[in-house]
């Protein structure tokens, strides 16, 4: 049970929530559930009614006897902004300071209400030249607020918060359409924990 999460992804108009493992090469899917989200904007506004999302949430983890209450929410939100970045190679401590150092160059944005982080996605060699490619994400403060306060109000300890960017997401829809939904969702999982203990925030 120590090693369980339970993943929810908030959707426009379905809330998906699995239980699985964490942090683990083959995680399994113990349980799964969903529920309309209680909001026509869901949580790509940050609009969701807390107490009537709280309900539905309860019922279906009583439903399902899922009594883990650590979460990871998943957020594919078109308010993240996302920028392929290739950087010198330097020691990894340093990439952030590197990648301060240049932001404004990455999002011309008033980087006070953003959150900067970002994964490496490979290493690069260009002649004698090493190189790191990187994914940077610039995520709203108030995005990360609004899941922070939704963790707390349903009473469950917020463990990470992990991007699946749309394209992604529609790519790997594509390629399971066939599948039930615990397999998609178990599918999305499995991309998902590669990814979701790599990110470093600056």
């Amino acid at each position: 049970m120590a090693n369980r999460v339970i993943s929810i992804e908030i959707g426009r108009e379905v809330t998906h929530v699995v239980e699985t493992d964490f942090k683990v090469k083959n995680p399994k899917v113990y349980g799964s559930f969903s529920f309309a989200t209680p909001s026509n904007e869901g949580a790509e506004e940050g609009k969701v009614d807390g107490e009537e999302f709280k309900k539905r949430l309860e019922e279906g983890l009583k439903e399902g006897k899922i009594k883990t209450r650590k979460a990871v929410f998943s957020i594919a939100s078109s308010r993240i902004a996302s920028r392929d970045v290739v950087i010198p190679h330097v020691k990894e401590n340093r990439i952030s300071a590197l990648l301060h150092s240049n932001s404004k160059e990455y999002f011309p944005v008033d980087l006070e209400q953003y959150q900067l982080c970002y994964r490496i996605l490979e290493q690069l060699e260009e002649g004698k030249e090493k190189k790191y490619k990187l994914m940077v994400l610039a995520v709203p403060n108030n995005l990360i607020q609004f899941y922070q306060n939704l963790a707390s109000q349903c009473n469950l300890q917020l463990t990470a918060l992990d991007y699946v960017g749309n394209a992604t997401t529609q790519m790997m829809k594509k390629l399971v359409e066939r599948l039930t939904c615990p397999q998609f969702l178990l599918l999305l999982w499995r991309f998902w924990t590669k990814t979701v203990s790599n990110w470093v925030i600056l």
